[in-house]
């Protein structure tokens, strides 16, 4: 009886310990995971803050930062009524790209002490975007990298890493391999972290794959890699590069019933151009969508968003001639393996980046006239119907 009155006269002195004032910040809705829009570099935190006292809330301190440097403080005044919630949209922050965690706290309800500091703090953790360029070559000791997302829908064989014999230590890789054969059709996906894609942008990634059955039998068995870029962080998604069964393959002999594992020699790249005006200046995300008809190994590394004047002419297998280079009234251009398609692109650029000519031409060999042109340096751009940049060159104009 008495160890009961005891336990009854500690309760009731904790609850009048805590009746008074007491407030909270029970969720954070901005910042939080991978931040989207193209202002992400300049926001405004939004908190919730909640009444857990018996009294009217009528005034607080907020208290908040990224990376616990430069805290702010904001007043919050208005009307809360107990246990009630509301959304305080805070002061602008800037954050540098990359990933971060966001603090904030409540402080000073009504000008006096909060008999409840248990309650007062939340983290978030956010990724602000890249900012024009972006690379990743899947070396780093976690994995998925930060700011990646895997979505495996049937909880079996998905995206992972695997030491491989390349410029960098591991590759992504999907084990095709050993995918059973019930799980045929089966979809995985690896999105990227945001990215503010710059002027003239362009994504360019290295993969390698063999087939597992001899391509010239029937039936025909195609594992498919996808890549689509989204503007409206993730809500919709659009193609913008395909390939599957033979395309794929980038080994010789292009088929193997032993484990694919590619050697140096074994890999190939493509470089992909977006439509300025659809995708320029937008905060997008990319996404691989890989589906399985259980062949062989397929890898991926060192993948990159860059911009006209970000790409390394060496990461490029330039498909196309241009000759003579420099020339002062025509050239003549021959566009190699054409069969990729029947409709070419052309653009020339200036220096400062701006497009001085643009042409659509249905032969892979025509004449590149000079017309208007200033004497000076060029940059002369080949792509297909599909975007896949076949040409970048630099242009010389006497």
């Amino acid at each position: 009886m008495k160890i009961f009155i005891t336990a009854l006269l500690l309760t009731l002195k904790l609850n009048f310990l805590f009746a008074g004032i007491d407030v909270g910040i029970i969720g954070i809705t901005t910042p939080s995971g991978n931040i989207c829009n193209v202002n992400a570099f300049n926001f405004q935190p939004v908190a919730v803050l909640k009444n857990f006292g018996p009294d009217t809330l009528v005034s607080c301190e907020i208290n908040f930062s990224i990376d616990y440097n430069s805290w702010q403080t904001y007043n919050w005044n208005g009307s809360l009524l107990p246990n009630q919630t509301i959304n305080v949209t805070l002061t602008y922050m800037n954050a540098s790209s990359g990933n971060h965690l966001f603090t904030c706290y409540s402080n000073n309800p009504n000008g006096e002490n909060d008999l409840n500091a248990g309650n007062d703090n939340n983290v978030s953790n956010f990724f602000s975007p890249y900012d024009l360029q972006m690379s990743e070559n899947f070396d780093g000791a976690i994995f998925p990298p930060i700011g990646w997302q895997i979505i495996n829908y049937d909880n079996d064989i998905t995206w992972d890493t695997i030491y491989t014999d390349t410029v960098s230590k591991n590759s992504l890789y999907m084990d095709n391999f050993h995918y059973n054969n019930s799980s045929k059709g089966q979809v995985d996906e690896i999105i990227s972290p945001p990215v503010v894609l710059g002027s003239f942008p362009y994504c360019m990634f290295n993969f390698s794959n063999k087939k597992f059955t001899d391509p010239a039998l029937n039936p025909v068995y195609e594992d498919t890699l996808e890549l689509f870029i989204s503007i409206d962080c993730g809500s919709t998604w659009s193609s913008i590069w395909k390939k599957y069964g033979s395309q794929l393959v980038t080994a010789s002999p292009p088929f193997d019933t032993t484990e694919f594992i590619p050697k140096s020699y074994d890999w190939s790249n493509d470089l992909i151009g977006f439509p300025l005006n659809q995708w320029q200046g937008k905060s997008s995300l990319f996404k691989f969508r890989h589906t399985t008809d259980c062949e062989n190994n397929l890898y991926i590394d060192n993948f990159e968003i860059t911009f006209w004047f970000g790409i390394n002419e060496s990461r490029l297998n330039s498909s196309v001639q241009l000759y003579p280079n420099p020339f002062n009234t025509t050239a003549e251009v021959n566009i190699l393996n054409q069969n990729l398609s029947n409709k070419y692109f052309i653009k020339l650029f200036d220096i400062l980046g701006q497009e001085v000519f643009k042409e659509t031409v249905y032969s892979s060999k025509f004449i590149l006239q000079r017309n208007n042109l200033y004497s000076g340096i060029y940059f002369f751009q080949v792509s297909d119907d599909n975007y896949i940049l076949l040409g970048n060159k630099k242009v010389i104009i006497e």
